[in-house]
């Protein structure tokens, strides 16, 4: 059997399907950008809010079940753990969707990563940090019993808005961040320097921080991601001062861009409290943990069963949030040829335009300057006398301009219409050009 669990953080929906529950059996993952913290109103989601919700949720049933899952749970953690009217809201999602939300405490959140990350107990000293937007989890890998797990009721959101005035800290917020840091996990009894070597970082945000580092230090793809504490400390500087600061995070994570910068120092307060040498990124957490407890028979959750046709070309449906999925379209500003029109681009044939142009015609050559007079003052006739345009060349593209040589081919073809005239009839001969001449 294939099973999908799908959960709810503050900044996404992410999603996995798994067969037979297993932590290495994961058969597919998908997330979604959908930051629910826009949409409170004090301490309650808005109605708008759980409409996102809903419409994402009912989007993520709809790909479990083309995946094949037959067996859909959705939990949530910090995200909705603490909200007002969450009882308000899970009503509206089973009502939308058909689903049921499993609200997760902090020692479940936290015992879910141990579980889902118990191959790592293998390295020295390891301790396993997973940064929330609402929480943060320090599980030490040799402990096996949840009371033995740190859960923080706040996490990189809770810091962004405390201490984080613009996108990125200021030093002074920085050291502020480190100051709330070290009273917090003082207060809790998280262990100190010599206590870990090994950290192994859960969560999107230790993914986000991982894309990034891996492009800053030009690491190449390999199956197990490390971080080296040297390179880290440089990419914490340059995130924090360097001009290039905001291309390497849109590029490599823009959905945490507004929680990124608390994220690296967050980490970096961290791995100096406990010394550690060694730096891993897992891509096991809270959902594949959950599965595991849940099948095991030792922890308890509602879920729906799904109508999963085994991919046979089924997709999901494409009406989703529009916070989440985005249409692909013209840029704006550009229009599109109407279908079955000609494109108005194409090119004629030489020396023609388009067919249906009114303006085929060739353009006439007009006479530039005044219009001439007669002998009697009134004014000439645009058209031309036959054999005057007989006479002439061809028109060409440009009109005639009143150049001398204008003048005197317009003189030459007088001359030879009054040629073709008889020499006595002196009322047919052409007028002579300018002022008429005095009578003495």
């Amino acid at each position: 059997m294939k099973y999908s669990v799908i959960d709810v953080s503050s900044s996404s929906i992410s999603m996995v399907v798994a067969a037979n529950g297993g932590t290495n059996e994961i058969l597919f993952k998908e997330r979604a950008a959908l930051s629910l913290t826009h949409y409170f109103e004090g301490d309650k989601l808005s109605a708008r809010g759980m409409e996102k919700l809903a419409a994402l949720l009912d989007h993520m049933k709809a790909v479990a079940a083309a995946e094949g899952a037959q067996r859909c749970y959705v939990i949530s953690t910090a995200a909705l753990r603490h909200v007002a009217n969450s009882e308000q809201i899970a009503g509206f999602v089973r009502e939308k969707t058909g689903l049921a939300i499993n609200f997760i405490d902090e020692p479940t959140e936290a015992y879910c990563d141990y579980i889902a990350n118990l191959s790592y107990r293998a390295y020295d000293r390891a301790v396993l940090i997973d940064l929330g937007g609402k929480s943060i989890e320090i599980c030490d890998l040799s402990k096996s019993e949840k009371a033995e797990m740190f859960g923080l009721e706040f996490g990189l959101v809770d810091l962004t808005r405390k201490f984080v005035g613009n996108i990125y800290p200021t030093e002074d917020e920085v050291k502020s961040i480190r100051k709330y840091l070290k009273k917090k996990f003082d207060g809790a009894g998280v262990p100190g320097e010599g206590k870990f070597a090994t950290a192994v970082l859960v969560g999107a945000a230790a993914t986000a921080v991982y894309d990034i580092y891996a492009d800053f230090a030009k690491v190449q793809p390999a199956e197990s991601k490390v971080i080296e504490y040297k390179k880290y400390k440089k990419l914490v500087r340059r995130l924090l001062e360097g001009a290039d600061r905001s291309r390497l995070i849109l590029k490599n994570a823009p959905e945490k861009v507004y929680v990124i910068g608390a994220a690296v120092v967050a980490l970096k307060a961290i791995f100096k409290r406990f010394g550690v040498e060694r730096i891993l990124v897992s891509e096991s957490g809270v959902k594949e943990g959950y599965l595991r407890l849940v099948l095991d028979g030792r922890e308890e959750g509602e879920y729906a069963l799904l109508d999963a046709p085994e991919r046979s070309g089924r997709e999901a449906p494409s009406e989703v949030s529009d916070v989440t999925l985005v249409a692909e379209s013209a840029p704006v500003g550009v229009a599109r040829e109407p279908a079955g029109q000609p494109d108005s681009s194409a090119e004629s044939p030489e020396g023609t335009l388009p067919a249906g142009n009114a303006s085929a015609e060739a353009p006439v050559a007009k006479r530039r300057g005044r219009p001439k007079k007669t002998a009697q003052g009134t004014q000439q006739s645009d058209k031309k006398p036959a054999a005057t345009a007989a006479a002439k060349k061809p028109a060409v593209k440009k009109p005639a301009k009143r150049t001398a040589a204008g003048k005197a081919a317009a003189k030459t073809a007088a001359e030879q219409m009054s040629q073709t005239q008889s020499a006595g009839n002196e009322a047919s001969a052409p007028e002579r050009r300018g002022r008429p001449k005095k009578n003495i």
